[in-house]
């Protein structure tokens, strides 16, 4: 069981009202397992938003990615385990939301040679099993480390304002939380390649 010790806690690293920043969630070693793991599930293009077709005849997307649904098996437990009971108590650290569970953790790539990108958008509408549940919290850990690639950057608006937050100086490794109603964007990746797992803690639509 994975809990928050006292000298992870402090680390948590509050950019404003709403976003938290973990640094070092994941070492090296378990970034490289859950790259090596996410392959022996299927590769799906995400296709989300699309309409079209754009000036050269292509589909208009939304996103552009290829995402991989990790689901809780053998090969995946020890994630769900850190993940979930870490989360779990971060919530009651930071948001205190009425969570009653997760949905499947999804590895996405955004490519260069794809326009990798995810336009403007809210985690809060999209459900994976329930019309009675939404999501609450949307969690994303970078696999790779930006020097690896270009643009790819997660910006976050607080509804508050038309600034956004940039979420910089990110590395392999670390945790960005945000509220899933929160408007944000990931920025076309123009060279290289991002890698993510994301995951989103669901509970009852807000009364």
């Amino acid at each position: 069981m994975y809990s928050i010790y006292p000298e992870q806690a402090n680390q948590n690293i509050k950019i404003n009202d709403y976003c938290v920043v973990i640094p070092d969630f994941f070492d090296k070693e378990e970034l490289e397992k859950i790259d090596d793991v996410s392959k022996i599930f299927e590769v799906k293009e995400s296709l989300v938003g699309t309409s079209g077709p754009d000036a050269a005849g292509e589909p208009n997307k939304n996103r552009s990615s290829d995402i991989r649904w990790i689901e809780p098996q053998e090969e995946t437990v020890w994630i769900y385990e850190k993940m979930t009971e870490f989360l779990r108590e971060m919530n009651g650290m930071h948001y205190m939301f009425n969570i009653n569970g997760f949905e499947p953790f999804q590895h996405a790539t955004y490519k260069d040679t794809d326009n990798g990108r995810f336009t403007k958008h809210l985690d809060e509408s999209r459900l994976f099993d329930s019309i009675n549940n939404i999501r609450k919290i949307s969690y994303s850990i970078l696999l790779n480390d930006p020097s690896e690639y270009e643009g790819g950057e997660l910006h976050i608006w607080d509804g508050h304002s038309e600034d956004d937050t940039l979420i910089k100086d990110l590395k392999a490794g670390y945790l960005v939380a945000f509220p899933s109603f929160l408007l944000h964007e990931v920025t076309p990746v123009t060279k290289g390649t991002r890698k993510s797992l994301v995951c989103w803690a669901r509970g009852p639509r807000w009364s």
